[in-house]
């Protein structure tokens, strides 16, 4: 079974990396804002410095051609259930739920922090993203719909 939590972990940073070389900062200065279209599907923007740059997709986060364990599929749907979870706990609409992706240092690793519009929530795990918590969740959600 794939670790998905150390998985995530590993595809984020390394991307995060490649991003600051791009854009020709160093890594402190590149973040990822996640939040939610109408479909409440993750959307992402590479931001420097805390603005936002562009658009980026799972596949510029994750590029290989083949994803044989699905696992750009998975790592979409434990963030949209964890933008859900945010949002419920919060009691805040899911529409105005952002999840900044960042790094401090390279030792540190990625670390993400929840925001409602601008204002700070909550620092997030990788737990509680992908995690054993959140996939009962998932699965508690699907069981509740039929």
């Amino acid at each position: 079974m794939i670790n998905y939590d150390k998985k995530a972990k590993k595809i984020i940073g390394g991307a995060m990396a490649r991003f600051a070389e791009e854009q020709g900062v160093g890594l402190i200065d590149t973040q990822i804002l996640i939040s939610v279209n109408h479909k409440g599907e993750p959307i992402f923007d590479l931001m420097v410095k805390y603005c936002p740059k562009n658009k980026i997709t799972v596949d510029d986060i994750y590029p290989i051609k083949f994803d044989i364990a699905g696992v750009k599929g998975i790592i979409t749907m434990f963030i949209a259930n964890a933008m859900v979870r945010v949002a419920a706990d919060s009691g805040n609409p899911i529409s105005e739920i952002n999840v900044i992706m960042y790094q401090l240092s390279k030792e540190r690793g990625v670390e993400l922090f929840a925001y409602h519009n601008s204002t700070k929530l909550t620092p997030l795990t990788w737990a509680y993203i992908f995690g054993e918590e959140a996939m009962l969740n998932m699965v508690g959600n699907e069981s509740n719909i039929n």
